[in-house]
């Protein structure tokens, strides 16, 4: 039984990868990279393995190059704020997980700048007992708008019955607003008609006597208040 799950993607950048190996090799750029900030000793149980960058990792660049380039942008030395984010929703540049720009009513990166990926996620076999339920999941689908074709099949999706074939869309429900009969509909504007032009009438009727002994004693005003309600 499959599923699938949407995923940003990216692929290896070679260069960013080469530079943190030669980081993690390097000790006199670990000493300038330390010696560079004002409380060095945070650095002191720090190790410079380099497992291997992630996508994060490429994000995290990306954002930092982002901070860097707005900041040298603003022409002054010290800036608010707001000149940095309107600085910022200026910049432009190709970095390591595509073309980065920001949208300039929210502030976020374009999507569409971006590439994804549809994980396929299956029950695994081999990973499942009596117990508890192992998943694998593969690639199925890289989407890529910057490109000619956007959408890339890898490999056969597969869905919830276990088949590659996709299941048909569900029917466009007919939906049915006038729940009311137009019959029920007549007799109540009738009764409602009826209603208004008998209030209107008491009204007019508590206007043109309203000085003799009976209406004074009722009161005019609350009269006038009932037929307004």
């Amino acid at each position: 039984h499959g599923t699938g799950v949407v995923l940003l993607d990216a692929p290896p950048n070679k260069a960013l990868d080469a530079a943190l190996l030669e980081f993690e090799s390097d000790v006199q750029l670990q000493q300038d990279f330390v010696s560079a900030h004002s409380e060095p000793f945070i650095f002191d149980d720090f190790s410079w393995r380099f497992p291997g960058a992630t996508l994060y990792q490429y994000l995290n660049y990306d954002a930092v190059i982002s901070l860097g380039i707005a900041a040298c942008a603003v022409d002054q030395e010290f800036f608010t704020g707001p000149e940095m984010h309107q600085s910022l929703l200026q910049t432009e540049f190709e970095g390591v997980t595509g073309y980065v720009s920001f949208e300039p009513k929210t502030g976020t990166r374009k999507s569409a700048n971006l590439r994804y990926r549809i994980e396929n996620v299956l029950v695994s076999d081999d990973v499942s007992n009596d117990e508890a339920i192992g998943f694998k999941s593969d690639v199925s689908v890289q989407v890529d708008f910057r490109g000619d074709s956007p959408v890339q099949e890898l490999k056969p999706y597969v869905y919830f019955d276990n088949s590659t074939v996709a299941p048909m869309s569900l029917p466009e429900i007919d939906y049915e607003l006038n729940l009311i009969p137009t019959s029920t509909l007549i007799v109540g504007y009738s009764a409602c008609g009826l209603a208004m032009l008998t209030a209107i009438g008491w009204l007019v009727w508590t206007i043109m006597y309203r000085k003799t002994d009976v209406v004074r004693i009722s009161q005019p005003i609350f009269l006038g208040q009932l037929c307004f309600g």
